[in-house]
């Protein structure tokens, strides 16, 4: 029997959220039925060290015990550290085992994820029929440089195998391995959506791929989107709630609503199947180009929570974005859902090259005009591999990003024309005028699911007032990039490898 361990690392930060390892239980679904057609005898575990906040060391007995024959890895970008300290207490342990690195980091940053040299083969992009084709390879004994879609050193330089065709069918995929992870363990951990309307939840995929240029996003699925049918959708929600006690499921799709015929019917089948559940969008929905019933089915299929993501408030900097939202279509669909009893929050950024202070102004005019019940506004990082950053270095902007600090909450950096001191002093004013305006308070009152968590949202708006945002930091970061996050012990060892 061939043996296959997946890991999902842990990367130590102050606000930890994390949800179930989707890519993860996606591709170990698809390998495991492939492999069962092919005859093969393989055995699968998944191991995420983010429900027990565990660091390598924590887990390396369990993870040897299995003794696997390949080591996939799953890693954001802002993991990239957290899974170099992963692979390289992995490597010193099993020196012989190959380690595949997949996910968003190593799609947008090749070059460096290669430098590591713990790392044996890159998964780009898509992950499914690429991982499947490589450890096929591998373990037949096969040539990986004949795989497409993966990246690998040869000769001690990096090589580059041709991309591979995104898959077209999603509904030909399985429904994600949810057997193979503990999912109740995620009922416990915080989520990245703050509000709860049940403990028992999952997050869920139902499209990939997004056709709109945003010059601040990575383009890891593609720029066709692709569909799962509403039928394959709602099968994977019964699944859930009939054998994982599910109740609440939160959308992780980049653009959900793209095709409208197919979100209502995604709803419309929820209701005709008695589904109890609630439903929240953390992200997912192209805000403006929702009509009134969409938003009624939304709402009668359990919809409870959606955000929205104008981010600038600025009709020019929405068109050097490429973001091109109609602002007044979306303050119109934010109001709608509001009168509709959802809680509303919203997603703004700030600091975009050639911004101007007029310009955030109106950004923080359009939130505080807005039905919203809460807002988050970040500072927006430029990330290798996306037109932002290109866009920065083409103004001679000193761009020095680092994908382990990679930081949404509290970042040094920013790239407009005004100064960092400025910038703070008015988010902080901002968040002051936002959460102090009583007919908010009103609003967030009577569409929370448990007025509990007042608590939790009245300490996150503290954190940012006094602490991401404390106004007597000297004003020396504009676009110099952003410090590392505050290592372990585990994250900052120099451990010899023993190479085989």
């Amino acid at each position: 029997m061939r043996k296959l361990l997946l890991v999902k690392p842990y990367r130590p930060e102050k606000l930890f959220v994390t949800t179930p390892p989707l890519g993860l239980i996606s591709v170990a679904a698809y390998v495991r039925e492939k492999a069962r057609e092919r005859g093969d005898d393989l055995e699968i575990k998944i191991v995420d060290l983010n429900p027990g906040r565990r660091m390598p060391s924590d887990a390396m007995s369990e993870l040897l015990a299995f003794e696997p024959d390949l080591i996939g890895i799953s890693c954001l970008s802002c993991e990239a550290d957290a899974a170099t300290a992963l692979s390289r207490a992995l490597k010193q342990a099993m020196p012989e085992i190959p380690i595949v690195l997949g996910g968003p980091y190593p799609s947008h940053d090749k070059e460096v994820a290669l430098e590591d040299p713990c790392i044996d083969y890159l998964v780009i992009n898509e992950g499914e029929v690429t991982f499947d084709d490589l450890i096929t390879t591998l373990m037949r004994g096969g040539d990986p440089a004949q795989v497409a879609g993966i990246a690998m050193r040869v000769n001690g330089k990096p090589f580059f195998t041709p991309p591979r065709d995104f898959i077209q069918d999603l509904d030909s995929l399985p429904i994600p391995a949810y057997d193979l992870i503990d999912l109740p363990a995620y009922f416990k951990t915080p989520r990245h959506s703050r509000l709860i309307a049940h403990p028992e939840y999952t997050t869920v995929v139902s499209t990939r791929g997004c056709p709109y240029g945003c010059t601040y996003c990575h383009v890891t699925m593609g720029k066709k989107t692709r569909f799962r049918s509403a039928e394959k959708v709602v099968e994977e929600l019964e699944h859930l709630v009939k054998n994982y006690g599910v109740r609440e499921i939160q959308w992780a799709d980049d653009i959900w609503n793209l095709r409208k015929d197919r979100s209502k019917k995604i709803c419309d089948l929820i209701v005709e199947k008695g589904l109890d559940i609630k439903m929240a969008w953390p992200n997912g929905v192209r805000g403006d180009i929702i009509d009134q019933e969409l938003i009624d089915k939304m709402k009668m299929a359990g919809a409870y929570m959606i955000t929205f993501a104008p981010e600038s408030g600025s009709p020019r900097v929405q068109k050097y974005i490429q973001k091109n939202a109609k602002l007044d279509k979306l303050q119109n669909v934010i109001t709608m859902a509001a009168k509709k009893g959802i809680f509303c929050h919203g997603f703004f950024m700030v600091g975009f090259p050639t911004e101007t202070e007029e310009e955030m102004q109106m950004t923080f005019d359009y939130a505080l005009k807005s039905k919203l019940n809460t807002a988050s506004f970040f500072i927006v990082n430029a990330n290798p591999g996306t037109k932002l950053y290109e866009q920065a270095k083409s103004l001679g902007l000193k761009v020095d990003y680092e994908p382990g600090a990679h930081n949404y909450m509290d970042p040094d950096f920013q790239l407009s024309e005004v100064s960092t001191a400025r910038m703070r002093t008015m988010m902080r004013r901002a968040y002051l005028r936002f959460f102090t305006d009583p007919r908010r308070i009103a609003r967030l009152l009577w569409t929370m699911p448990h007025k509990g968590q007042l608590f939790g949202f009245a300490k996150d708006l503290v954190f940012r007032l006094y602490r991401n945002f404390r106004f007597q930091r000297p004003d020396i970061y504009q676009a110099e990039g952003i410090p590392r996050f505050e290592r372990q012990p585990d994250l900052q060892a120099d451990i010899p490898i023993n190479r085989a």
